[in-house]
């Protein structure tokens, strides 16, 4: 763990610090706050208009005592391990801008899902939400399986040895499962992570002038908050450290070797492991 936190860089670092205090900020303020970071479901989004809660959808999710704890352990965990992964191969501005993008398309995808299914089984689903960190890890793990689609995950100290494609749809009715619902919001990502190297999204901030320009000025600030939480600032083109792999195929070359944790699985072979 200690690992994981030294070689996490700068962005991905402030997010999972961040991340539960500005949930449980909400959790206290809400009422105030709402305005500025609503929830993402359709009845915000299309009937008030307050559509800038898709790309903000990640910041934040209710914290919930008991099992909602470890659950959320469980979520800041995944997202050390997938998101720092992501941003060294990306750089940081690049990473940043492209959290915003897939955040919003996931969030776009969900609010249209829940408003057909709202017609078939009820209005409940105009509310549902869409919300934390655990879409962009389910999109990212989808796209780390998809490297290596041939190769076996081996769960539960290798009682069961799953494919690399079908793992996330795996760890999505295990999830499912321990929550007693179906999880949406991750179908969305699943289905977001399958088609993010078919269309190419990445290109929607690779080589844009606008993310240089946001680079030069976000670069001068990255001192500031280094100093408060550590971790390096990723400059653009990415510095994936040996151990990391890209996910898909992308438009770089993949580190050969990629050896990060992978939430339930055993002793056995880890997903992107040789």
């Amino acid at each position: 763990m200690q690992q994981l936190w030294d070689d996490c860089p700068l962005v991905s670092r402030s997010l999972i610090v961040a991340y539960p205090a500005i949930s449980a900020t909400m959790m206290l303020l809400g009422g105030v706050l709402k305005v500025l970071l609503p929830v993402c479901n359709v009845l915000n989004v299309l009937k008030g208009g307050l559509i800038w809660a898709m790309p903000l959808s990640f910041c934040w999710r209710p914290i919930q005592v008991g099992p909602g704890v470890l659950f959320l352990f469980l979520e800041l965990y995944m997202a050390l391990t997938m998101l720092s992964i992501r941003e060294r191969a990306m750089g940081s501005t690049v990473f940043m801008c492209w959290l915003a993008i897939c955040s919003t398309i996931i969030s776009a995808g969900f609010v249209v899902l829940m408003f057909l299914l709202s017609f078939a089984m009820g209005p409940t689903y105009l509310v549902q939400p869409v919300q934390g960190l655990w879409p962009m890890i389910m999109a990212c793990l989808t796209m780390r399986s998809l490297g290596k689609p041939d190769e076996h995950t081996q769960v539960a100290g290798g009682i069961l040895n799953i494919p690399n494609k079908w793992y996330p749809v795996f760890l999505i009715a295990l999830l499912s499962l321990f929550s007693g619902a179906i999880m949406w919001d991750m179908l969305v990502a699943l289905a977001f992570g399958f088609a993010h190297e078919r269309f190419k999204i990445e290109r929607l901030v690779v080589g844009r002038l606008w993310v240089d320009s946001l680079e030069r000025r976000a670069s001068c600030l990255s001192g500031r908050c280094g100093q408060l939480l550590g971790g390096d600032w990723v400059p653009t083109g990415g510095a994936p450290l040996p151990q990391d792999e890209l996910e898909g195929g992308g438009d770089r070359p993949a580190p050969a070797k990629a050896k990060g944790p992978v939430a339930f699985s055993g002793a056995g072979q880890r997903l992107g492991s040789d």
